[in-house]
């Protein structure tokens, strides 16, 4: 099992990459149930994941929402460069504090905003997955008390395709050399209630 450290450092190069997987049709492509007819095992995940994915059904105005992922590997290979986004709604109030429960000992979550404005929760959980075992995942936010309608937000498993001997590259040497990341996941609607 690689090291926390090495994981930290692969989150470091994650956590930009996070809200443009989140946003980009192409990348979330390997969400979708329908196979593209010109794929190639090249451009296959290592590591493929089979998630469940809950979350609240409503909330109240200043609330907690509550999103939770349950997933497991499905292989082919085994997964060590993984990790987890929840993918947050605008009346989220990243100014309180994010909770978190996990099945892995010493994960760790660091809400974050981009340069756009999404907001997230990226999820490191330092624990490497053979082929058919899983994990479990639950972020607590607090909204803002001016929410209204219905918040959409999303739990997903972001998997690298990095090959051995790659995990400490820079984030541009990544980009460059086009490192395939994938996303596993859905989401959510909640509505908020007075």
């Amino acid at each position: 099992m690689r090291s926390l450290l090495a994981k930290a450092a692969a989150f470091a190069i994650a956590a930009p990459l996070a809200g443009a997987l989140f946003l980009t049709p192409a990348a979330s492509a390997a969400t979708t149930a329908a196979p593209v007819a010109a794929q190639t095992a090249a451009d296959e995940p290592y590591a493929a994941f089979d998630t469940t994915v809950s979350g609240s059904k409503t909330v109240r105005r200043g609330g907690t929402l509550r999103l939770s992922i349950k997933g497991v590997n499905a292989g082919p290979h085994n997964a060590d460069v993984w990790f987890v986004y929840a993918a947050l709604p605008p009346a989220a109030d990243l100014g309180k504090r994010v909770y978190f429960r996990s099945s892995v000992k010493g994960s760790a979550c660091v809400p974050n905003e981009d340069i756009d404005g999404n907001k997230g929760v990226l999820c490191i959980l330092p624990r490497d997955l053979k082929k058919g075992q899983g994990f479990s995942l639950s972020v607590d936010v607090r909204v803002k008390k001016t929410a209204k309608g219905t918040l959409k937000s999303g739990m997903y498993v972001i998997s690298y395709n990095v090959d051995t001997g790659m995990e400490d590259l820079s984030q541009a040497e990544l980009e460059r050399l086009g490192v395939p990341g994938y996303l596993f996941g859905k989401e959510i609607k909640t509505k908020v209630v007075r």
